[in-house]
């Protein structure tokens, strides 16, 4: 099922962005839920379609998204992001399906593993300031924290594909920083109910839910999710201030740093403007210099 308004909105201007995963139905009818689900202009939840087959396997998710791929008029896709679960059956579906994509894996699968054999709060903390990086001098320096806290932790986490997980390494113009693949997980949550009725009862409330969800009033042209981003990291601004170096370009410092900043290009160095599509605090220094709304240099 791919509803009409659904696919067409997504078209017009949703986050390129989408999360694929699966659920096990609970009723008597035995199977498993595949799901596309997207992000509208305020990163949240925005379901894409959804299949109901007998078991995951390679073939059913090739099927499924060459489904997807046709509704949505995808093409390889380069200018794509997909977030999913270390599945194998979905990478390589995805691979043959949309080669071009960027392919995002979720962290909080990869810290699961690791957290099995190698638990505690300080490896935690640290797992996630690496994942979290934006620059790939935090990259290696929060990796070189980790190995010299567990050589075994460092020579686990190494092999990984970090270009899939680490924000270092995630491209821009998504307007999406996500890292994990929750939006999915909370659309599995919110139909577990629906799961343990009959197939076609469970479609229909699927359907009623989704109209319901896009009743919506919006008010203005920026969501409230990435206001409430930008304000927040902006409570440390005044330890901030910025130089001209040239038309629209800054150097923004405190005390122990500095980053470049280009407004006409929507860039900071620290790349999070790049990956998040929102100007955080170094942008934030430079937009009010000259004097400006932040909330106009909001990507959707």
């Amino acid at each position: 099922m791919c509803l009409e308004s659904i696919k067409e909105g997504w078209k017009i201007g949703w986050h390129r962005v989408i999360g694929l995963d699966v659920c096990f139905l609970k009723g008597q009818c035995k199977g498993e839920l595949l799901t596309t689900i997207g992000r509208d202009a305020d990163n949240q939840i925005y379901p894409i379609a959804w299949v109901v087959v007998e078991v995951e396997n390679k073939v059913n998710w090739k099927w499924f998204l060459e489904l997807v791929s046709e509704d949505l008029s995808l093409d390889a896709d380069k200018g794509l992001c997909v977030i999913s679960d270390q599945h194998k059956v979905i990478i390589e579906a995805t691979k043959e399906i949309l080669p071009l994509v960027e392919h995002r894996q979720c962290a909080r699968h990869i810290y699961a593993k690791f957290r099995k054999v190698y638990s505690g709060i300080e490896f935690r903390n640290m797992f996630w300031e690496t994942e979290k990086s934006t620059t790939e001098g935090d990259y290696k320096i929060n990796m070189e924290r980790i190995k010299t806290l567990s050589q075994v932790d460092y020579d686990q986490l190494m092999p990984k594909d970090h270009h899939s997980w680490c924000m270092t390494y995630f491209g821009g113009g998504f307007a999406c920083e996500a890292v994990d693949n929750g939006i999915v997980e909370c659309f599995n949550a919110i139909i577990v109910d629906a799961r343990k009725k009959p197939l076609l009862d469970m479609l229909e409330e699927i359907r009623l839910y989704m109209m319901e969800r896009l009743y919506v009033k919006w008010d203005g042209d920026v969501r409230e999710a990435a206001l409430l981003k930008m304000e927040a990291s902006g409570e440390d601004i005044r330890t901030w201030y910025a130089v001209p170096s040239g038309v629209n370009t800054y150097e923004i410092r405190n005390e122990f740093q500095s980053y470049g900043v280009d407004l006409v290009h929507h860039y900071c160095s620290c790349r999070l403007w790049e990956i998040s599509g929102i100007p955080f605090v170094h942008a934030h220094v430079a937009i009010l210099y000259i004097n400006q709304d932040p909330k106009e240099f909001i990507s959707t």
